[in-house]
């Protein structure tokens, strides 16, 4: 994985850990990763680059999406796996 894969892998469990376990538009989350780097001064991600770590993240089973009510969008929340997982990032 490279070093931005993991930036925005992280960023957004950090995002989904804040919002306690709640499911939370691929939208929304896409929106408050790329504030969060736009905060540290860094290129956001594109949405294939979200696409990519939210498929990371579920196929680690540290996230889950669940299909919302709005045609071809997800809804994501965390999991303990995925706490767990932001804190072995958090350590690395």
């Amino acid at each position: 994985m490279t070093e931005r894969a993991f930036k925005i892998d992280r960023a957004v469990l950090v995002y989904l850990n804040e919002q306690d376990g709640a499911p939370i538009l691929e939208t929304i989350v896409h929106a408050a990763v790329q504030s969060s780097f736009r905060r540290a001064n860094e290129v956001p991600p594109s949405i294939d680059e979200m696409d990519q770590s939210f498929a990371r993240l579920n196929g680690k089973r540290w996230c889950i999406g669940i299909p919302s009510a709005v045609k071809g969008v997800m809804k994501w929340s965390i999991n303990d796996a995925g706490r767990v997982g932001l804190i072995q990032m958090n350590n690395e």
